[in-house]
């Protein structure tokens, strides 16, 4: 149960120890970082470099030529024009690049929209003093679940060393990974995007909340968990439609 707690003495006294504590004491972690500076540095790196690791390391680990086929299976009838079209068209040497290129530019731009979300509906709390700034920081520390789901990724890649490994193996804990989806399913996108570690993240989203305003707890739930059934919801149904 989240409860604002008041510190009487600094219990997280750097930002690699708010790394460690955040899992198993993140009232304490986000209540330090109310009145911090310069502290979300960590997280973004580390963020960063767990996003990248995993699609990293399966480019260097997969059949490219296998790679190719399985998703020109996934493209449903084509000519054979078409077909050499899109063989010449994954490079190889460039499919790492784009894919970093789109992890990095998609966070901060997710991360953008969030912190400008919670900058807005916050303010319901009439004492509410937390800018745009602070909340785009608060964001990369409730998006450090992702780090576990990339180490788990990993050590799946790295135990089973396959070079015909599907991609859903970047992510063990989504839906698409735990039912064994299709790659052709109409629900293979959505599944991919819905994961053990984004219900996390709503829960830190919440704790963090709770500790930098004076909403109550029912509030804080509510901000954290609405962007994500929104939008699920919306996709869900054009998916449906």
């Amino acid at each position: 149960m989240m409860e604002q707690q008041p510190i009487n003495q600094p219990t997280v006294n750097s930002p690699l120890e708010a790394v460690q504590k955040i899992i198993l004491e993140p009232n304490q972690v986000f209540a330090r970082l109310k009145d911090v500076s310069n502290w979300s540095w960590i997280p973004f790196i580390l963020v960063m470099f767990f996003a990248i690791l995993p699609s990293y390391y399966y480019f260097q680990m997969i059949d490219f030529d296998w790679y190719v086929n399985m998703l020109l299976g996934t493209q449903g009838d084509m000519s054979p024009a078409e077909e050499d079209f899109f063989r010449n068209s994954m490079n190889p040497d460039a499919m790492l690049p784009a894919t970093i290129a789109t992890i990095i530019i998609g966070f901060v731009v997710i991360t953008a929209v969030m912190a400008f979300y919670l900058s807005k509906i916050t303010q319901i709390d009439e004492e509410n003093t937390m800018t745009f700034g602070d909340w785009y920081g608060f964001m990369w520390w409730a998006s450090l679940p992702l780090v576990v789901t990339s180490i788990a990724s990993l050590l799946i890649m790295l135990i089973a060393g396959h070079p015909e490994m599907e991609p859903t193996a970047l992510n063990p804990f989504n839906l698409t990974f735990l039912l064994g989806m299709d790659m052709n399913s109409d629900w293979f996108t959505l599944t991919q995007n819905i994961s053990i570690d984004n219900f996390w993240c709503m829960y830190l989203i919440a704790v963090g909340v709770s500790q930098w305003t004076n909403l109550t707890s029912k509030q804080c739930y509510m901000i954290a968990c609405a962007p994500y059934a929104i939008i699920w919801g919306v996709w869900a149904l054009f998916i449906l439609l």
